[in-house]
């Protein structure tokens, strides 16, 4: 992929909070979830975009996947 020019695997998000039209479709569902990640909460858009802005930027970094998740893989 480098070669290419593409240094980075998508990044591997966790838990990310609803649209907020389906909000209320979903909340007991994302606070018991918020209850399982250490970072006490689940994931916004803004989460997955600071990832991808850290990608980009990061032109030494590659075959790398990203957990977004919290830190939840690594509880």
């Amino acid at each position: 992929m480098v070669e290419q020019g593409l240094g980075h695997e998508p990044d591997q998000g966790g838990p990310l909070s609803p649209l907020p039209k389906r909000e209320g479709q979903r909340r007991a569902q994302f606070a018991a979830a918020a209850g399982t990640i250490p970072a006490g909460r689940v994931g916004r858009a803004e989460d997955v975009a600071d990832a991808i802005r850290y990608l980009i930027g990061a032109s030494y970094v590659t075959g790398s996947i990203l957990p977004v998740d919290g830190g939840f893989t690594v509880a």
